[in-house]
């Protein structure tokens, strides 16, 4: 009977988790799309798309915490991407473009381990964008690394 009970706790647990997982990946979604939506606003400011910007890396936090639970193998890459999460806004865009895109800042991981770093690394790229050349073809590419950042959020709920 124990053995039954401590089953249906983890499996309502496991069930519970991954509900929270969905939940904050919708989340990220809503404010993804409307950061898109904004961009392409001519009338938006480079504060108005750097404050969203900075609301997905937020929201992007609770995803990875989530998906590192799940995939132990993730940890330390993750860790690394959560605890550098600030320096990433504050650097230029080549070097973000090398350290992180391309991961030459991050410890080796199995590939699936760097897909929910796209939540943040994405979202600072925009906020250096915002500050390097807020312009039309900065605008572009906003909306090109938000599109690209959704297509990561649905690779991610098939891992």
């Amino acid at each position: 009977m124990i053995k039954y009970i401590i089953s249906l706790v983890l499996l309502l647990s496991c069930a519970h988790r991954e509900e929270s997982l969905r939940d904050n990946i919708d989340a990220y979604r809503k404010e993804a799309e409307s950061l898109v939506s904004l961009a392409k606003n001519e009338r938006a400011t480079k504060q108005d798309i750097s404050k969203k910007a900075y609301k997905l890396i937020s929201l992007a936090k609770p995803i990875i915490s989530e998906f590192m639970a799940k995939q132990k193998k993730c940890k330390v890459v993750l860790q690394k991407v959560l605890d550098d999460s600030t320096l990433m806004t504050n650097i230029s865009l080549k070097k973000i473009e090398i350290d992180y895109h391309d991961g030459e800042a991050l410890p080796k991981a199995d590939e699936d381990c760097y897909e929910p770093k796209e939540l943040i690394v994405h979202p600072a790229t925009v906020v250096i964008i915002t500050k390097e050349k807020f312009n039309i073809k900065g605008r572009d590419q906003i909306i090109d690394e938000i599109d690209e950042v959704l297509s990561h959020l649905e690779v991610m709920l098939k891992i």
